[in-house]
């Protein structure tokens, strides 16, 4: 029998106050160097095109930083100005500058609301002082939408930014939080994947009247039959939950409108409003999330801003309107060249644009005008 063997372990030492303190600096630091480290990476690869940083092509379509310094140099100036979102920014400048004689510039930006028609007329009136004598601005059904923040091109002070009434506050912040958000992160490490495997990242290019050549979408409808439907699905999946939280037009953006169309009336330019088109497909799936309540409050309030100001509304939501062809969409929501011509010919056809004389839009609640920024 084995002698038993008496338990000789001591109770552990606790550590010192100066280990603790090392152990403390040491965990500190390193989390300071990881986040700096993310930061750093998200401000190079910049893949949403809101930092100064070029390295590498933006993943998501950041027009706004283009399309600024594209019209301050369009040459000769814009005379008519083509506002809205990324569904607008296929719409042929030429279409109009031969329908109207004036020259044309497409400032569509993608997921623009009407705060960004209002900063951009600012612009292209104050800061460029161009002589423009017609809008013709394309409303999306989510451009109310009452809780989506405003661009983050539109947070800080860039050109169009500075021009948003009400600068924003504390924008260093949240640009600065920006470049540590997971978001961020997931899109610069996509990006640098795509660079590594030599996949294009030129997925949206503009000429210099602003009209955006959608080269991704079109190789993606080469490389497959079945793309739109695959396409229309995945949007679906990024609108659904869009419009889960849609639960009634914004009255901001609706003031913001209404200022667009006053600032309008005061430089006497002639004003178009329109529904932008969608896909059949995309419509009905998007209606168990409230679609069609949606688009009956945003048809309804612009046509109230239409008799108002006196100005067209178009109702180019169903492409059968203008006879478009449903294989011209890419996704759902954006298109070939073919339909933007044929949507651009129904703006211009239904909005009388090609008629002489030109007047512009007069407001009939009076007064409204007069408070316009000159």
């Amino acid at each position: 029998m084995k002698p038993a063997i008496a338990a000789t372990t001591d109770p552990a030492t606790p550590p010192s106050p100066a280990d603790a303190h090392r152990f403390v600096r040491f965990f500190l630091a390193v989390s300071l160097a990881m986040l700096g480290a993310v930061a750093a990476l998200n401000y190079v690869v910049n893949p949403e095109g809101l930092y100064p940083t070029r390295v590498v092509p933006p993943i998501l379509w950041g027009s706004r930083p283009f399309k600024v310094p594209l019209l301050a140099h369009a040459a000769p100036q814009p005379q008519a100005l083509i506002l809205g979102s990324s569904r607008v920014m296929a719409l042929p400048p030429a279409d109009f500058t031969g329908a109207t004689g004036l020259p044309t510039f497409n400032f569509g930006v993608e997921t623009a609301k009407p705060e960004d028609y209002e900063v951009c007329l600012r612009y292209a009136l104050q800061h460029l002082h161009l002589p423009l004598k017609l809008l013709v601005i394309g409303v999306d059904v989510e451009a109310l939408h009452n809780h989506e923040a405003p661009h983050p091109y539109l947070q800080q002070p860039t050109e169009l930014g500075r021009l948003m009434p009400g600068q924003p506050r504390f924008w260093q912040w949240r640009m600065f939080t920006r470049l540590l958000s997971r978001d961020a992160t997931v899109l610069s490490l996509t990006s640098l994947q795509h660079v590594w495997s030599g996949e294009r990242l030129d997925g949206l290019t503009y000429d210099a009247d602003g009209l955006a050549h959608f080269h991704a979408l079109e190789r993606k409808r080469q490389a497959s039959a079945d793309n739109l439907e695959m396409e229309i699905a995945a949007n679906l999946g990024r609108f659904r939950p869009r419009y889960d939280l849609y639960d009634g037009i914004s009255a901001d953006r609706m003031a913001a409108l209404n200022r667009t169309l006053t600032i309008a009336a005061a430089h006497h330019i002639r004003v178009v409003l329109f529904l932008t088109p969608a896909h059949p497909d995309l419509v009905r799936g998007l209606e168990p999330h409230g679609y069609r309540a949606r688009q009956v409050e945003v048809k309804a309030a612009l046509r109230a801003l239409s008799q108002q100001w006196q100005v067209p509304f178009l109702d180019l939501s169903d492409p059968d309107s203008f006879k478009g062809d449903l294989a011209g969409f890419y996704d759902g929501v954006h298109y070939d060249p073919a339909f933007a011509h044929a949507l651009a010919q129904a703006v211009i056809r239904e909005g009388h644009l090609s008629d002489t004389p030109r007047q512009p839009i007069v407001n009939t609640n009076k007064g409204e005008a007069a408070h316009a920024l000159q």
